[in-house]
């Protein structure tokens, strides 16, 4: 699917599913990112996102994803 035509979150979006800091969104590189043409904003693909949080190890994200029975994602952070 193009990237264009899918929903894309912003910042703010991408820290609320992360359950990380704005600044830390901006920040670490390697989450995977978009530059969409006509705009300066970054904008993140909420799927791409949850596989970078699978794909981080336990001292590199608090963040644990879990899926229910039914097939829902969840981010929980650890304390």
């Amino acid at each position: 699917m193009n990237v264009e035509s899918k929903k894309l979150l912003t910042v703010s979006g991408a820290a609320r599913l992360l359950h990380l800091s704005e600044s830390t969104i901006r920040n670490t590189a390697s989450i995977p990112r978009h530059h969409l043409p006509g705009i300066r904003a970054i904008r993140f693909d909420p799927d791409e996102l949850l596989e970078w949080a699978k794909s981080q190890g336990p001292n590199e994200s608090r963040a644990k994803i879990r899926m229910d029975r039914d097939g829902w994602l969840s981010v929980e952070v650890e304390d």
